[in-house]
């Protein structure tokens, strides 16, 4: 009761701030539908396919048999699902699916607050200064233009915990300890939601940390440290990773860079870099950096924590509007950024961090208020806080409290498999290279190789295809869309598997699972097909599993230790 009461003395005030600050973050969800965003159909689709799948008893649910109109879409390859299944759960015990989707993202906001909050006053040292970064950065225009006009959700979970993953390395380099944790729950959250905010954070990072090599060469248990805990976080992540390079293995698939949005037409000017960054918070950064410089100037000492972020905020603005460097055969590499504006999910948090530090160094050695606040009074703090709360959502949209204000994605239900006009899938991303969506029409037919059809059915909502099929054709291209995993059998009249045969991608025919007939066959048979978890998708749980309690019987063992 004592620790409860001291903890509320220290962080009530801040916590309260936090709250009022989320309670303003989220006005546009205060109606029951979701403010109409342009993957709103896709993450709701995800969602739902995920508690479909789940119902037919297939776990983990890689791939959901019921999307893309019955042809089945691997979604769970690409996109992770590790933090969808608590809402997946929300589901399946009654509650609605846009409820579940708005849990979601308030779950992932709530502790992406808290977590940036503490994150940064354990690096700053100042929780005041902490907070009024905190309330910027969860102002940021960048951040919810993706949630309420993109509504990537995976995008948002992941700019939630940058903060706390660069505060994390920060930390690290001076061999704390916390900042070790930080940096490892930070990547694995990342990992974990989106691919390309992980990209984007570990070009950050690594830029961070060839920058302060010096302090690595004088202490090189720190980047043994790191090593170690990035080789947790790899393992952990395993269930997501090793099953999609299983799959890349063995089929080509359609990835970001192919729809069609080129790098070369899409790098940015100096003024559409502030207009990404907003004007305000450039003007900020410009005015933070000339304090900081002054500051080292003045006191002549360099603060290599501030300059650090400086430099790498300062590389990520020039890259941004760079024609040499993304025409180049690096810039070539990144090309499926699609857009230097991209590159605004990391220099945000970096923004926002270096204007933490830069004012409490300027406070600590020009103003020489190291233990005094610049606002000494609570109350007069208190309402600075909610004042920059207010503001920075009426700076991002003057009618942002108002939740009439916004249009409403009305289409969505639980019929959204079938009907949507977008097949639901993302982009048409990860389909194979083969694949037109638009010609995946006859889910119940099968092709053979002389062109002759065979008519089938699907049933326990397309987990199973069956058809009587001829058994002296060389192959019939099923109605599914082809992922490595898929098996076929021909079954007795009790439905039991009699005989495995051979499967593969029919490449000439819009990447349908193309199954093999016996060399020695004739007559008709049974053929039935599904999709199954491969080897290496059962590893990869087992390799997750495995480290998870490893990292719970070490730290139940630390704690032992230090009692």
């Amino acid at each position: 009761m004592n620790k409860f009461k001291r903890f509320m003395k220290e962080e009530g005030v801040y916590l309260a701030i936090i709250i009022i600050m989320l309670l303003a973050f989220f006005v546009p969800f205060y109606a029951k539908d979701l403010p109409k965003g342009a993957e709103n159909g896709f993450h709701y689709g995800r969602l739902l396919s995920l508690v479909r799948t789940l119902q037919q008893g297939i776990f983990p649910a890689k791939l959901r048999p019921m999307s893309m109109r019955g042809f089945g879409y691997g979604v769970g390859f690409f996109y992770p699902d590790f933090f969808l299944y608590p809402s997946a759960i929300l589901v399946l015990l009654g509650m609605d699916i846009i409820s579940a989707l708005k849990f979601y993202v308030v779950v992932a906001a709530i502790i992406g607050a808290i977590t940036t909050y503490k994150s940064l006053d354990k690096l700053i040292g100042d929780k005041r200064i902490a907070l009024i970064a905190d309330i910027l950065y969860f102002g940021t225009f960048f951040l919810w233009e993706n949630l309420y006009d993109g509504f990537g959700i995976g995008a948002f979970v992941a700019q939630a915990f940058l903060p706390m993953t660069m505060c994390g390395l920060s930390r690290a380099l001076k061999d704390e300890k916390g900042g070790y944790i930080e940096y490892a729950i930070g990547i694995v959250v990342i990992v974990l939601s989106h691919h390309l905010s992980f990209i984007s954070l570990m070009i950050a990072l690594l830029m961070m940390v060839l920058i302060n090599i010096k302090t690595i060469i004088k202490n090189p248990r720190i980047l043994g440290k790191l090593f170690g805990v990035s080789m947790l976080g790899l393992f952990f992540t395993a269930q997501y990773w090793l099953p999609a390079i299983e799959l890349a293995i063995h089929t080509k698939y359609t990835v970001i860079y192919d729809n069609y949005i080129d790098i070369n037409d899409h790098i940015l000017s100096l003024s559409e870099v502030i207009h990404s960054i907003a004007p305000v918070y450039f003007v900020l950064f410009i005015l933070a950096a000339a304090l900081f410089i002054y500051t080292m100037i003045r006191t002549r000492k360099v603060y290599m924590e501030g300059l650090t972020y400086l430099i790498v905020t300062v590389l990520h603005i020039v890259c941004m509007q760079s024609q040499a460097f993304w025409k180049g055969p690096i810039g070539q590499f990144f090309a499926f950024f699609q857009s230097t504006d991209r590159l605004t999910l990391v220099v945000m948090p970096l923004m926002i961090i270096f204007y933490g530090i830069a004012i409490k160094t300027f406070k600590d050695e020009i103003l020489k208020k190291e233990d005094t606040p610049l606002i000494k009074s609570p109350v007069v703090f208190a309402l600075v806080s909610i004042i920059l709360i207010i503001a920075t959502r009426l700076y991002i949209k003057p009618d942002f409290y108002n939740p009439g204000a916004y249009t409403r994605n009305t289409g969505l239900d639980i019929t959204y498999l079938e009907t949507a006009a977008d097949y639901g899938i993302s982009c048409g991303e990860w389909l194979p290279v083969e694949c037109e969506p638009s010609e995946c029409k006859e889910v119940g037919i099968s092709r053979c190789d002389d062109g002759t059809s065979a008519e089938g059915f699907k049933h326990d909502d397309n987990k199973y295809y069956e058809a009587w099929v001829l058994l002296d054709k060389k192959y019939y291209d099923v109605p599914y869309v082809y992922y490595y995993g898929y098996r076929a059998y021909l079954i007795d009249d009790n439905g039991n598997p009699v005989k495995e045969l051979s499967v593969g991608e029919a490449y000439d025919d819009n990447g349908y699972t193309r199954v093999f007939m016996p060399e020695d066959g004739e007559g008709v048979g049974h053929l039935m097909v599904t999709y199954r978890s491969t080897r290496i998708q059962k590893l990869s749980y087992i390799i997750t599993l495995v480290t998870t309690l490893f990292i719970i019987f070490f730290v139940i063992y630390k704690r032992k230790k230090c009692s």
